[in-house]
């Protein structure tokens, strides 16, 4: 089952895009990060660029848009994920590349197949990535 999060912000930006295969979707960009939205959720909320919004994604890569809606009641001044990070997008992103290099240089010398290792680096990034926002969210 694929976790979900709550997410409030501001919309930077709702770009219509295009996959390979034609099918439209719009890209929601809230604090740096981006939401997919392909069954047209964006829209049916009548949500523009500037609007203060209340969501709910999928948690992975490309997270898609489960729910969205204008949040009338106040203007959130940044992005509050899970109500417990700290992390804007953008460190979020430092966060993770820094702890998947040090993961990986931690296994650089292990004569492990690729894969196992692959496999280990990223467990041991996601594992480092936890530890540092959960230490930086107190």
């Amino acid at each position: 089952m694929v976790k979900e999060m709550d997410v409030e912000g501001v919309v930077d930006q709702v770009i219509d895009k295009k996959d390979r295969k034609g099918q439209t979707y719009k890209l929601v960009r809230i604090g740096g990060e981006g939401y997919f939205d392909w069954n047209g959720k964006v829209a049916n909320a009548s949500i523009t660029e500037g609007d203060s919004v209340r969501l709910r994604a999928t948690e992975e890569e490309f997270s898609k848009i489960q729910s969205i809606e204008k949040n009338e009641s106040k203007e959130p001044d940044t992005v509050t994920a899970n109500q417990d990070s700290k992390t804007n997008g953008r460190e979020r992103n430092i966060i993770r590349i820094s702890c998947l290099r040090s993961a990986a240089m931690l296994m650089a010398n292990s004569e492990e197949q690729v894969e196992a290792k692959q496999e280990k680096v990223l467990a041991m990034a996601q594992a480092m990535a936890a530890w540092v926002t959960n230490a930086t969210a107190a």
